[in-house]
C-alpha cells in the first residue's frame, strides 16, 4: 500500500522535533545509563547528532521521489448508448400509461335572435350537449322543428308573426330556451302560414296577380323565391320551417303590402299530393295569418285524403285561405 509521502514528511517533522527536545533535556541521564563517559556534554553532543543523522536519512531519500501530484477521484462516465438502452429497457419494464380521457363537453346552452330585413328573425342555437338532437321552437302559434348539427349548432331564419317577437326552443330533455326581439318592419307585410305534423303532404301555394301555375309569380316550396325579392321588386316569398320529417313543419308565405308596386289579388290554396304515407287519412292543418294591423288569426283545417288508389294524384283546395287584396302604393 502505497503512502502518500505529504503524511511522511508531517509525522518526519514531528520525530525530529520531539526526539531533539528529549535529548536535550535528558542528555545527562543517557550519558550515564549508557556510555558511563565522564563528559556529559560530549555525550549530549553525540547522541543528538546521532538522532538527527538517523531521522534524517529517510528525508533523504523521499526528497529524490517524483513530485507529488494529486490524483483525482475516477468517475464512471456513462455513454450516450448505454443511456439510451437504459431508458429503452425502463420503458419496457413500465406500464403503458393510460391515455388521457377527452374533456367533456360544456353543456351551457344559450339562443340569440337577431332582426332581418324583410321582417325576418336570425336565431342562433349553441348546445354543444344536444348535438344531432331535435329542438322544438315557438313563436305565437307558429310550431316547428329543427335538429342540431353534430356540434350542436343551429342557424335558421323564420318570419315572424308579433313585432315584439318571444321565441323559445325545447329539447327532448324538457330543457327551454328563450329569447326576444323587435322587429319593426313587420307592419310592412302581410303573411299566411300553413302549419302541420308528420308527413301529411300538404303545400302552401301563392298566385301574385294572376300568375298562372309554373310561372315566375307562382310561389310554393319548389320556388320560394327570397327574402331579398321583397326588398328589391315589392313582391312575395315563401320560408319552409321545420326539418324532422315525423316532427311540426310550417310554410309561410310573406308579401310587402305597404310597398306594393301592383294593385290585385294574391290566391292562396292549400295543396296536397296523395301518397302511400297519406292515403285514406284525415289529415289535421292550421292556416296562420298576420295582418298589417299585427292580429294573427289562426284557423283549423281538416283535409280528407282520397283513397289509397288515387296515389300520385293532387288534391288542390283553393278556398281553404282567404286571398291576399294587395293595394298599390
Amino acid at each position: 500500500m502505497r503512502v502518500n509521502p505529504r503524511f511522511i514528511n508531517a509525522g518526519a517533522i514531528f520525530v525530529i522535533a520531539f526526539s531533539t527536545g528529549y535529548v536535550m533535556q535528558n542528555a545527562d541521564a543517557l550519558a550515564a545509563r549508557f556510555g558511563g563517559n565522564d563528559k556529559p556534554d560530549q555525550v549530549r553532543l553525540d547522541t543528538t547528532a546521532q538522532v538527527e543523522a538517523d531521522i534524517a536519512a529517510p528525508l533523504a531519500e523521499l526528497s529524490e521521489e517524483e513530485p507529488l501530484v494529486p490524483v483525482e477521484p475516477a468517475v464512471a462516465a456513462l455513454g450516450r448508448p448505454a443511456t439510451q438502452a437504459y431508458a429503452s429497457r425502463l420503458a419496457e419494464l413500465l406500464p403503458e400509461p393510460e391515455p388521457e380521457p377527452e374533456p367533456a363537453p360544456l353543456c351551457e346552452a344559450s339562443l340569440t335572435a337577431k332582426a332581418k330585413p324583410s321582417a325576418m328573425l336570425a336565431l342562433e342555437i349553441t348546445a354543444p350537449c344536444e348535438a344531432g338532437k331535435r329542438v322544438e321552437i315557438r313563436h305565437e302559434a307558429l310550431v316547428f322543428a329543427e335538429t342540431l348539427d353534430s356540434s350542436g349548432k343551429l342557424q335558421i331564419q323564420m318570419p315572424v308573426l308579433r313585432e315584439a317577437a318571444h321565441v323559445t326552443a325545447q329539447f327532448s330533455d324538457g330543457q327551454v330556451l328563450a329569447t326576444s326581439a323587435v322587429i319593426p318592419d313587420l307592419a310592412e307585410f302581410e303573411r299566411i302560414g300553413l302549419q302541420w305534423q308528420g308527413e301529411t303532404g300538404v303545400e302552401l301555394h301563392a298566385f301574385e296577380f294572376g300568375a298562372a301555375r309554373g310561372h315566375p309569380g307562382h310561389i310554393h316550396a319548389g320556388n320560394p323565391r327570397s327574402p331579398r325579392r321583397a326588398e328589391l321588386l315589392g313582391a312575395g316569398f315563401m320560408v319552409k320551417l321545420g326539418s324532422a320529417q315525423d316532427g311540426p313543419q310550417a310554410e309561410i308565405y310573406s308579401f310587402p303590402a305597404a310597398d306594393a308596386q301592383y294593385e290585385g289579388m294574391v290566391r292562396m290554396s292549400v295543396e296536397l299530393a296523395v301518397s302511400e304515407a297519406n292515403c285514406g287519412r284525415e289529415i289535421q292543418a292550421q292556416a296562420l295569418r298576420a295582418a298589417t294591423d299585427g292580429e294573427i288569426e289562426p284557423m283549423d283545417l281538416s283535409l280528407s285524403v282520397p283513397a289509397c288508389d288515387s296515389v300520385g294524384e293532387f288534391l288542390v283546395l283553393n278556398n281553404l285561405l282567404r286571398d291576399m287584396s294587395i293595394a298599390a302604393n
